[in-house]
């Protein structure tokens, strides 16, 4: 039988889904909002890298939701619990951070925006 989690974090004064357990696999989507310039990748709280591992996850899958592309991006767990990029959230929260050059790059899928995709019909 697979195994289907929701997870949930507290912040910002409420309960928020982080994502998804699916078998060995943890899901989140992510905006540019949650890009890490400083690493150049993204962080997850160390806390909940814990309770992954409890869970039983192996892998960590990104969905990135940008303005001009959609980008998939995955590693594993243990990816981001020895790095060495971290930093400290609001002064309570450790962070662990992966850059995206050490992730694998499942897929990308380009954003047209309708006012293009109108100009790139009208040439057909």
């Amino acid at each position: 039988m697979r195994k289907y989690i929701q997870v949930y974090v507290y912040m910002h004064g409420r309960q928020k889904r982080a994502g998804t357990i699916i078998d060995d696999t943890y899901y989140t989507f992510r905006t540019p909002n949650e890009f890490m310039i400083k690493y150049h990748g993204f962080c997850i709280s160390y806390k909940l890298l814990e309770k992954l591992l409890i869970e039983g996850v192996k892998y960590i899958v990104i969905h990135y939701i940008g303005s001009k592309e959609r980008i998939v991006y995955r590693t594993t767990i243990d990816k981001f619990l020895h790095s060495d990029y971290e930093y400290i959230y609001k002064g309570i929260d450790i962070q662990k951070c992966v850059p995206v050059d050490e992730m694998e790059v499942l897929f990308r899928i380009p954003i047209i925006h309708k006012e293009k995709q109108r100009t790139l019909l009208e040439f057909q």
